[in-house]
């Protein structure tokens, strides 16, 4: 999940997390990624952020392109360990 598209996606977790909790947690990098073809696709994330370093789990679900629905993000919360 180190590509481009997992690195945007990871992104995008790190924004819609900072819009919905007024956090401002900067994006640094995906370290590890899954996908899911669902009707659109899961993407289950693991973010890192800078300025503190920590780790975030994401979970975001992207609908197909032909659906009315937006993206979402489902759970966004900290790496224990």
């Amino acid at each position: 999940m180190m590509n481009p598209s997992g690195q945007d996606m990871g992104r995008w977790a790190v924004a819609e997390h900072n819009a919905k909790t007024g956090e401002k947690l900067q994006f640094s990098k995906v370290v590890r990624g899954q996908q899911q073809v669902v009707a659109g696709m899961n993407y289950m994330l693991d973010v890192e952020t800078m300025e503190p370093s920590r780790f975030y789990e994401a979970f975001v679900f992207d609908p197909l392109t032909s659906s009315h629905e937006k993206r979402q993000l489902k759970d966004f919360k900290p790496l224990l360990g």
